[in-house]
């Protein structure tokens, strides 16, 4: 029994931390100077030395607060002290030593370390299907009840409490809560009053095996069949089965037909959504269920019809013939021709930095517009104007060509002074930039001639708006000579012409049927190619053994890549970087030609291969020699692939862009531009572990992983709905066992491919190991290489389905952030 004057505090170790628990006064306090801290040194009751420290702190309701440092773990411990504690306690046979800080008078002579043993022989044992029994030895002398804890996350998972039992003596406890192949664990402590409680028992686990089939499962039943769109149909049965290992379905085109097996389900599924489907045409379903003994019945046959293909959308066309007038000292007069059809508006914007500062928009004007008036200007200043049809957000044109305009400047009383300078830069086979000095303040703005050949008769090709100085002529052939003359013009006229330059186109690069002679090389370090089935592909061989270039161009925006490398069959590199515009591609950081590498090495004999040999690479690099990329020097290079394929519309091109960031509207947009031109786009889906496009949006969306979700109803990608087929190819990354190797996920992920320690090409004609999403993009890249060498024609959300359509689905039970491995042996 405890004086008047004492108080029992009971400390519980809980998953790491201490908390003080159910302060009882036995009394009103009396209110005395505690110490500023004691330290106790006692045996747990299991021989076990632990420290405890106990802190003053001096209120009115609360005499003492506990604080610890264990030099072992304690599962409880419960003491009665009353005021006089350090005399007593160090005459307690348990307690080793009291130890005190600061002064402290307070009376009394007594005090109790109290402990209670932890149960032992803990068993868990199955009562048929349903149910587990626990039971243990109880070594508490005057115990008054027990807490029984259960984990369904293994034997060191998280345990919470499933049963608090009354009584003495109690040494057992049914769970009826248990479902069959599930593995439960328990442990149990006891309880000697209020607040004191022993420390746990050693957990042990156990679980019900679920006795194997000994019949075929009964059929399913009432399956109904709903078309979702065009290309899919959704089928609904009831499960009237307890011992099904899954549900195999089977389809026929039309009533009549012949059915085929087109998947099979786990147990316990009750549903399917049957995708890539033609477009109008009836289709008809049965589901059987089935277990290691055989299969049941089929339901009833039942089937739908697909909609009608939805009408192509008409490409958003960039305005053209662009002009900014000033109207005296308080308006622009903007005009321009309308190439878009079924536009909802226009967006215009405004730039107050120069052609080439920053712009911001002025708001959306009506679709079919084609004349715009700013009366938010002042005199003296130049304001340049571009603009852009769409039709909602993500779903926006390219813009126009960009004009400037100052009001309050006179008319102009002579020509304008003529440009110098004018230098050419051979780009491709089919591209020549020319670029010159302005040496005028009143011109409109330039006329571009070109001849074929030097003596050849000039003609104009384009005229350019005031204070443009470059120019990029991106629809010539291959190996011929261009020349080129530019002036500047106004109201009042022409001024002379620069000096004539000419440059000459290269030799374009050289594609062909590929067969395939045989003997592949060891593929034993890319074990990529071999996990997504590359070599097992007739066109990978080919390429491969022959040497033979693949159609599709390879466009790389990364770090670069070393133009030099015996392993690339580089056509091209270009700088894209705007703080160091000399810069010609060449790859200083490593991380370019590593991903080049595993899209489309040729076997130099060093292990090392692509998923699409030889294929010829396009080195854009947008991202520094520290791996830097900023935001529009990315948007630079995906344009420049853009206007590529808008000059070359029958050439296929595989853009990959292993790289990322915070959400960005301008990198997601020239992404999906890239994509309505005609290029199928690879993205990596990062390496954060973080959601590329979450539901609701939040700081982890990634730029531009995300745009693979083309169902986004806000730019801050809060629909919450799953990825559809858009050309956007979302790669996450797994290694050899097929587990995720710290990867993002989220709606937009398309496919996993190998990520993890692959061997590739590297700076100075070398090569190296390296892991992440950066590395499992370029396989799908490479892949896409693959069918667009065989379907030249396919646009990029054809190609996107037809390695959807042949993912390998996962057998492991740490499923991936995606619905399958990619598989190129068929593409």
């Amino acid at each position: 029994m405890l004086s008047r004057s004492s108080f029992i505090v009971s400390v519980l170790f809980l998953c790491g931390s201490l908390s003080a628990t159910n302060l009882v006064y036995a009394a009103e306090p009396q209110y005395v100077t505690l110490p500023d801290q004691y330290i106790i040194t006692f045996r747990d009751g299991m021989t076990r030395q632990q420290v405890l420290t106990l802190t003053r702190q001096m209120t009115t309701q609360h005499g003492l607060r506990l604080r610890h440092t264990f030099k072992n773990t304690i599962k409880g411990f419960s003491a009665a002290f009353p005021p006089g504690v350090a005399e007593s306690l160090r005459s307690h046979p348990d307690v080793i030593a009291v130890e005190q800080n600061g002064y402290w008078y307070i009376e009394g002579s007594r005090s109790v370390i109290q402990t209670v043993d932890a149960p032992t022989n803990l068993l868990v044992t199955a009562v048929g299907d349903t149910q587990l029994d626990v039971t243990w030895t109880d070594n508490a002398t005057t115990d008054q009840g027990s807490i029984v804890e259960r984990s369904t996350t293994g034997i060191g998972g998280t345990y919470t409490q499933v049963a608090l039992m009354i009584g003495a003596n109690i040494t057992s406890y049914s769970d009826t809560d248990v479902v069959v192949g599930q593995e439960y664990c328990y442990q149990v402590r006891v309880g000697e009053g209020p607040g004191v409680l022993g420390p746990f028992s050693d957990p042990a686990c156990g679980s019900i095996v679920d006795d194997p089939p000994t019949d075929p499962p009964v059929a399913p039943t009432g399956l109904t069949a709903t078309t979702i769109d065009d290309q899919r149909i959704d089928l609904d049965w009831v499960d009237e089965s307890d011992d099904e290992t899954g549900f195999r379905i089977e389809r026929s085109t039309g009533a009549g037909g012949a059915f085929a097996e087109i998947d099979l389900t786990g147990t316990n599924v009750s549903n399917y959504s049957d995708t890539a489907l033609d477009a109008d045409t009836e289709y008809c379903y049965r589901v059987a269920a089935y277990n290691d003994i055989g299969d049941s019945a089929f339901t009833a046959d039942v089937c739908a019809t697909t909609d009608s293909e939805p009408p192509a959308t008409a490409p958003l066309g960039a305005p053209t013939g662009m002009s900014a007038t000033a109207i005296g000292e308080t308006q622009i007069d903007v005009t321009w021709t309308d190439n878009a059809t079924e536009e909802a508006g226009f967006d215009i914007q405004r730039s107050t930095t120069g052609i080439d500062g920053t712009y911001t928009s002025l708001g959306v004007i009506a679709a079919n517009s084609t004349s715009y008036s700013d009366t938010t200007v002042v005199a003296d200043t130049e304001y340049c104007y571009r603009i852009r049809a769409g039709r909602g957000a993500g779903d926006l044109g390219e813009f126009s060509a960009s004009v400037c305009a100052t009001p309050g400047t006179p008319d102009p009383s002579d020509p304008p002074a003529a440009p110098d300078g004018l230098a050419t830069t051979v780009v491709s086979f089919s591209r020549i930039d020319i670029d010159w000095n302005d040496n005028s303040d009143n011109e409109d703005g330039f006329e571009i001639e070109r001849a074929t050949g030097a003596g050849g008769a000039f003609a104009q090709i384009d005229v350019v708006g005031s204070g443009v100085t470059t120019y990029q002529d991106s629809t010539l052939v291959a190996e011929t000579e261009y020349c080129y003359r530019v002036r500047a013009y106004n109201s009042v006229g022409d001024s002379d012409y620069t000096a004539e330059v000419c440059a000459t186109t290269p030799e374009e690069p050289v594609t062909g049927e590929c067969t395939d002679p045989g003997n592949h090389d060891d593929l034993s370090e890319t074990w990529g190619i071999t996990q997504i089935k590359a070599d097992l592909n007739t066109t990978w061989q080919a390429a491969q053994s022959a040497g033979c270039e693949l159609t599709p161009w390879f466009f790389g925006l990364d770090t670069g890549v070393d133009s030099d490398h015996d392993d690339l069959n580089v056509a091209e590199i270009m700088g894209h970087l705007a703080a160091d515009p000399g810069h010609s591609g060449e790859d200083g950081h490593g991380h370019g030609t590593h991903t080049a590498g595993t899209a489309a090495a040729i076997d130099g004999n060093d292990g090392v291969t692509g998923v699409a040999p030889g294929a010829s690479v396009y080195g854009f690099k947008v991202c520094d020699d520290a791996g830097s990329c900023a935001i529009d020097d990315i948007v630079s290079g995906v344009d420049e692939v853009t206007a590529r394929r808008n000059a070359n519309p029958d050439q296929p091109m595989v853009v990959n862009m292993s790289l990322g960031g915070g959400a960005n509207e301008a990198n997601d947009t020239a992404v999906r531009r890239a994509v309505n031109a005609g290029v199928t786009v690879a993205l990596s889906a990062g390496n954060g572990s973080l959601g590329a496009c979450l539901f609701p949006a939040d700081s982890q969306n990634n730029s531009p992983a995300r745009t693979g979700d083309d169902l986004i109803n806000a730019q801050d990608g809060s629909d919450g709905d799953t990825a559809r087929i858009n050309g956007i190819i979302t790669t996450t990354s797994t290694d050899t066992t097929d587990s995720d190797v710290n990867c993002n996920f989220g709606n937009p992920v398309t496919v996993a491919a190998p990520g993890d320690n692959i061997w590739s090409t590297w700076l100075d004609n070398g090569h190296a190991f390296s892991s992440g999403t950066s590395m499992a993009s370029p396989h799908a890249a490479g892949a896409a290489i693959l069918y667009l060498h065989n379907n030249p024609d396919a646009a990029p959300v054809d190609v996107e389905q037809a390695i959807v359509n042949e993912l390998d689905p996962w057998t492991t039970d740490e499923t991936p952030n995606a619905d399958g491995r990619l598989d190129a042996e068929t593409l």
